[in-house]
């Protein structure tokens, strides 16, 4: 998986976001734009899956809780807001995504207890505790394990050293001069290509991602 050793989030989005919101995925999303909705379970599935897993769901159990998850949001993407700087979409699908999970944890609970068993309550009440403990929105791995999928699925709009350029740079943590070496870019060809993908994201992407932290560009 990508290095997060430097979270480059703040940076990645640093300097004056679009206004426009006639390509925003979340508008998309909320008229309902098959596109839109594919560009979603492409970014945030795998990375739900993986969450998923991690709890020890079975690859079908995990598939299920996943359309269950797609499904609430579907329901309920006309709801979410991202008016205050702490309104958070991370934080908003990882609520869906416990509640979901827990859902299918006491199905299953029921279905052991019914033969005998305990250690699903045990699990249950194991994985509720956990859950309450985390926010993706404010973990940097979680950050940055999005913002490395979301750039794969973006990786086609750009020529490839432009998208590469950006990739060590937000994703792998490398200055500038690093990037100069590895790839044969000057410091301002390096610096045009961080703008491009930029304002890609950011026009497509500003209201998904957590952007309130804003560490300095390396050099």
């Amino acid at each position: 998986g990508p290095r997060t050793t430097t979270n480059k989030l703040g940076a990645t989005f640093a300097g004056p976001i679009p206004t426009t919101t006639s390509l925003t995925l979340l508008s998309r999303l909320r008229s309902y734009d098959n596109a839109a909705w594919q560009r979603l379970v492409d970014v945030y599935g795998p990375f739900l899956l993986g969450r998923l897993r991690r709890r020890g769901l079975s690859d079908s159990d995990a598939d299920d809780v996943l359309q269950d998850v797609f499904t609430t949001v579907a329901r309920k993407i006309a709801d979410f807001r991202k008016d205050k700087p702490d309104d958070s979409f991370l934080r908003w699908l990882q609520t869906i995504t416990s509640s979901r999970l827990l859902d299918c944890l006491r199905r299953q609970q029921r279905r052991v207890s019914a033969i005998g068993g305990s250690s699903a309550a045990e699990q249950l009440e194991q994985i509720a505790d956990t859950l309450a403990d985390e926010d993706w929105s404010t973990g940097a791995n979680v950050q940055q394990t999005v913002l490395a999928r979301i750039l794969q699925v973006l990786k086609t709009e750009f020529e490839e050293h432009t998208w590469r350029s950006f990739w060590l740079f937000a994703v792998e943590g490398k200055s500038t001069a690093d990037i100069s070496t590895e790839l044969g870019m000057t410091g301002g060809a390096i610096r045009n290509a961080r703008s491009k993908v930029r304002k890609r994201l950011a026009e497509e992407f500003h209201e998904l991602l957590e952007t309130e932290t804003s560490p300095p560009d390396p050099q």
